[in-house]
């Protein structure tokens, strides 16, 4: 029983079977979305303006971008070796929780767990 266990959380910490657990969980999820309403929803996805679609894309990277940017500045008050690269990653994992959990509660508990993993303590990150 045990060795099993192991064997299911090395399977579960292998990047590559995260990556084909998500694209089969979403592929699952397209599926039963689309069976019954397919072509309607590939008839409005066809109208798309490819341009705009692309603008929007380029405005919510730019709007995590810019939170990256400002979480940088704060954290190298007490810890200068702090990159904008954690900034822009801990600013995507806190929209990530925040949209996860009810009431847009767990974004700053996301972040505080980014923090720690990032080297910063949880008492200098929150405040």
């Amino acid at each position: 029983m045990v060795y099993m266990l192991n064997k299911l959380k090395a399977l579960f910490k292998n990047t590559y079977f995260n990556i084909f657990l998500i694209l089969s969980l979403a592929g699952v999820v397209l599926f039963f979305t689309l069976k019954n309403d397919g072509k309607e929803v590939i008839q409005i996805l066809s109208r798309i303006s490819i341009p705009g679609l692309l603008f929007l894309v380029v405005l919510m990277v730019l709007e995590k971008v810019m939170l990256g940017w400002g979480l940088m500045l704060e954290c190298r008050q007490s810890h200068p070796e702090y990159t904008w690269k954690q900034g822009i990653i801990n600013a995507y994992v806190a929209g990530l929780f925040c949209n996860i959990t009810p009431g847009a509660s767990g974004g700053q508990v996301g972040q505080g767990y980014i923090f720690r993993k990032q080297g910063i303590p949880v008492t200098h990150s929150i405040g």
